[in-house]
């Protein structure tokens, strides 16, 4: 967005009812449009000109909103405000960890009209590694069809889904590590050896389980570090989060665990 002349709004910290008051405030209205004044010279102006353009008013409305999903359950639980008019907001992105299907239900419904969807990325392949483009016919029906999804391998990446225990590829809905080729990718860490975080081919070891399906739409199952390891079976928190975020019972934050002799 800010390379095509996008602006942002930036908020100090994270606050579900502000968050929905900027929706509104930065709405184009028929009646009375906000506004918000920038300085600057006109690219299109004779450079030899001394006549520099007055500051110039910018109709400026949120089109685009990113948030985590801890952030998407802060909204849920505040409620959408009555009378807000969402109908300029076009895409609403959720990244930085996985997304239940449930929450993504939960936003969905109070932004209709909207693209809600997930999208994946490492800092380590400069970005995004999976997305659904809206303005494809198929990735939207895709996106409304698997809100769990994280989308498809964008443009000018590779990969391939490894067992990390086999080397084996995966197939489709076989969890394995995820690994990248990119002319993106990181030559590796500063100040320490990186020769771990590729495979013997060269291939960006992610550190993420995923898999993807017959669509070749991807989804995260969880960071392989944090797998919990029941008897013989890899259980992702992810999994019990998900499960718990659905309990009536439950409290917003934490879910206390009583250990007999503690």
């Amino acid at each position: 967005m800010t390379y095509t002349g996008g602006a942002r709004v930036i908020c100090s910290k994270f606050d579900p009812r502000q968050t929905w008051s900027l929706l509104e405030k930065y709405q184009l209205q028929s009646t009375g449009a906000a506004l918000i004044q920038v300085e600057e010279i006109s690219a299109l102006q004779d450079k030899h000109s001394r006549e520099y353009c007055q500051p110039a008013h910018i109709l400026l409305s949120i089109t685009s909103m990113f948030v985590p999903p801890s952030q998407m359950a802060e909204l849920v639980a505040c409620g959408r405000p009555e009378n807000l008019d969402t109908s300029r907001l076009h895409t609403c992105v959720s990244s930085g960890a996985a997304t239940s299907e449930t929450l993504m239900k939960e936003i969905r419904d109070l932004l209709p009209g909207t693209f809600v969807f997930q999208m994946y990325g490492q800092s380590e392949v400069a970005g995004s590694i999976t997305m659904f483009n809206t303005s494809n016919v198929k990735d939207v029906l895709l996106l409304d069809k698997n809100p769990s999804s994280v989308g498809k391998i964008v443009p000018g990446i590779c990969c391939k889904v490894v067992d990390p225990d086999t080397e084996e590829l995966c197939g489709p809905n076989q969890s394995g590590e995820l690994r990248i080729m990119s002319k993106l990718s990181m030559n590796g860490y500063y100040g320490r050896d990186s020769s771990d975080s590729y495979d013997a081919d060269g291939w960006l070891r992610t550190g993420d389980k995923v898999y993807y399906d017959e669509d070749m739409c991807f989804y995260v199952v969880d960071r392989i570090k944090e797998l919990l390891k029941y008897k013989s079976w890899h259980v992702a928190p992810a999994m019990i989060e998900e499960v718990i975020s659905i309990m009536e019972f439950r409290d917003q934050r934490c879910i206390k665990i009583m250990l007999n002799g503690l």
